[in-house]
């Protein structure tokens, strides 16, 4: 008997078929089914595990770069934007909830990573501390 082979998408009158929400189907032309085959959903977990990993080091990276910036030539403006960068550090090591769980730093490197938040954000209160304070002589 040939199999024909159906690709069922749950709820196609949601919205666009995902490659994660297909399930093949091995149909015999009779009609009875054969075995249904799952996406190994566990490779892509890890995958976005790895880049949200990757991606929240960036911003750490890019944070230690504009208060590196604004250390060397301080100005307002780069305090601002070095402030900025480190607010959004703090909103990504936030304890994740369910189902983004897997999308953030494990507890003791996003422990570390918030002693480093806090280092960077006295460090710019000192700047612009020194930025306005009146230049006595």
């Amino acid at each position: 008997m040939p199999l024909i082979s159906l690709v069922s998408t749950r709820a196609a009158s949601v919205g666009p078929v995902h490659a994660h929400q297909a399930i093949e189907r091995d149909v015999s032309t009779d009609g009875s089914c054969g075995q249904i085959s799952k996406p190994n959903f566990t490779a892509q977990r890890n995958t976005r595990t790895k880049e949200a990993r990757e991606e929240i080091h960036g911003y750490i990276a890019i944070r230690d770069l504009l208060l590196s910036e604004a250390e060397t030539i301080t100005t307002l403006e780069r305090l601002q934007r070095a402030t900025i960068a480190n607010e959004f550090v703090e909103t990504c090591l936030r304890t994740a909830r369910s189902p983004y769980e897997r999308q953030c730093l494990d507890e003791i490197e996003a422990a570390h990573a918030r002693e480093r938040c806090e280092a960077a954000k006295m460090r710019i209160t000192q700047l612009t501390g020194s930025l306005l304070s009146p230049i006595s002589n």
